[in-house]
């Protein structure tokens, strides 16, 4: 995640573009703390699912955060039972194809 663009959707080399409000970024952060106080842990670095800033004049009150990979995450953890619809994706371990399915 570390190489993916944090910016402006209209530029085509952007990968994540803003979260649509205050409040849905409110929203995905909450299931963040959720998902560490549940004991999830993060795949891809402490900064992970942090509030950034874009250098662009144009995306100045944007609501921009870091994409987060949990792992150590189980079927009954929040973060895994609800739609967060924000950068963030858990992680769970299987043994059999029927499992996942």
């Amino acid at each position: 995640t570390a190489k993916l663009k944090i910016g402006n959707p209209l530029d085509p080399s952007t990968d994540i573009g803003a979260l649509v409000s205050k409040q849905h970024l409110e929203r995905v952060q909450n299931y963040v703390r959720i998902g560490f106080e549940e004991g999830a842990t993060s795949a891809n670095g402490a900064d992970a699912g942090c509030i950034v800033q874009v250098d662009d004049p144009e995306c100045k009150d944007g609501y921009f955060m870091k994409p987060l990979i949990f792992v150590d995450c189980n079927d009954e953890m929040r973060i895994v039972k609800e739609e967060i619809f924000g950068p963030v994706m858990t992680v769970l371990p299987f043994t059999t194809d029927e499992e996942v399915i």
